[in-house]
């Protein structure tokens, strides 16, 4: 089923729409309360006066702090003989009945907006929650296919760029605590900040322990724009790059750094340490913790710093262009093993890196055609590599799709337009 939710601007003002709307019926929801509070005391002081007033002057947060269960024990130790008995038996002004009644009128009134306040927002949080799987599915306007569909995306793969964005920034909409209290587990990496800039930075920490621990993003680069962009600042504010530093400093995250000549590229890789696992499973109990992509890339490299470099920087620039992401794919009774899966709309590619060493023979070449149904799906060095590796290919009866990396790196990162800078850069 292909999910027709996208993140157009119609649908970033609808997330919005429906934040605010949660944030209003909360407010009514809350000041119905404290409305039913109020009411609560007006009868206690009506009926019990003096006791409520003992109980002020010894605590003056009094009755506001009171639980419903304290209420109930205030409530049920009012002498009946006092006021109760005037109430069962009549024996009341006109003036008082007046007013019993209007406080009676007044809870009926105030516990029917407050039932009709709830089932709003519940009605919302349900909302939200579909918006929540919307967002996690979809990809800009202007794509050449649509979002693709959950059940085509293996576990464990990596979504767009543009959809862990939205995922981001609904993450710190809807789930970082609210009120102007920070996780308190947070509190110790505030380092020498204060105020807003320290709640800034305890927001960008606990994020980063999100997307590393539960999205398994561990590119530097990615996790730069995905700890800038939601705060408003840009890809070159180095504000990503100084949280995933003081992360270091503190012994949450190590960073790893992987190059490769040709093409020339130097890739960081965060993973966390033991102590930002612990803090992470702390902070999002409900999320099993990944192992991380380059965990991944591991599997398939080894210790080939330059093929590390290569494999991640296709990733990453594959999922900035739109696609989900996958390495070191597994793959069912084949005889091959793809380096990477990318899949969009009904695209789904796996897909072999060769740098032209001979790595990628034409026997893998044709197993891979085999694997993508009739498709080979070249990711190549250079662009020598690749118009080689495809003639070769035509010779051979074969057909598919190529890029080559050192034409993607080339373009900035942060200019990169999903939809409209294609990750495929030929067909043949």
């Amino acid at each position: 089923m292909t999910v027709a939710m996208d993140l157009s601007l119609q649908g970033q003002r609808s997330l919005g729409d429906i934040l605010n709307a949660e944030r209003r019926m909360r407010a009514v929801s809350d000041q119905a309360v404290r409305d039913l509070r109020q009411v609560l005391l007006d009868m206690a002081v009506r009926l019990d006066g003096k006791r409520m007033e003992d109980i002020r002057h010894r605590d003056p947060s009094a009755p506001g702090n009171w639980t419903v269960a304290e209420w109930r024990s205030f409530v049920n130790s009012i002498p009946v003989q006092s006021t109760w008995d005037a109430v069962l038996t009549g024996n009341l002004s006109a003036k008082e009945d007046h007013r019993i009644s209007d406080l009676i009128a007044e809870v009926q009134t105030l516990t029917a907006e407050l039932q009709s306040s709830r089932a709003m927002v519940a009605d919302l949080e349900e909302q939200i929650n579909r918006l929540k799987t919307s967002v996690r599915q979809a990809v800009l306007p202007g794509t050449a296919f649509p979002a693709i569909a959950p059940a085509a995306v293996p576990a464990e793969a990596i979504a767009p760029m543009s959809v862990l964005l939205a995922d981001a920034k609904l993450m710190l909409e809807t789930v970082y605590p609210r009120g102007g209290v920070d996780p308190e587990a947070l509190t110790l990496y505030v380092g020498n900040r204060a105020g807003g800039d320290a709640r800034k930075h305890l927001k960008r920490i606990w994020l980063v322990l999100y997307l590393i621990g539960a999205r398994g993003i561990t590119s530097h680069m990615e996790l730069n724009l995905l700890t800038s962009s939601p705060f408003g600042s840009s890809l070159g504010s180095g504000a990503g790059r100084r949280t995933l530093d003081d992360m270091k400093k503190a012994g949450l995250v190590e960073v790893f750094e992987y190059c490769s000549l040709t093409p020339a590229t130097t890739q960081h890789a965060a993973i966390l340490t033991e102590k930002g696992r612990e803090l992470c499973q702390k902070l999002f109990p409900d999320h099993p913790i990944l192992r991380g992509e380059v965990s991944r890339i591991l599997d398939l490299a080894g210790d080939d710093a330059a093929r590390i470099a290569l494999i991640s920087s296709f990733a990453l620039q594959s999922r900035r262009r739109g696609w989900y992401v996958l390495v070191s794919p597994p793959v069912k009774e084949a005889d091959i093993q793809p380096d990477v899966w990318v899949g969009r709309g009904d695209k789904s590619l796996y897909a072999l890196l060769d740098d032209g060493s001979d790595r990628a023979t034409m026997e893998r070449w044709k197993k891979l055609s085999a694997l993508n149904n009739g498709v080979v799906a070249i990711a190549a060095t250079t662009t020598d590599v690749r118009e080689r590796i495809a003639a070769d290919c035509v010779v051979a009866g074969l057909h598919g799709v190529a890029m080559e990396l050192e034409t993607t790196i080339k373009e900035s990162y942060a200019n990169v337009e999903e939809g409209k800078s294609p990750l495929w850069s030929s067909e043949f």
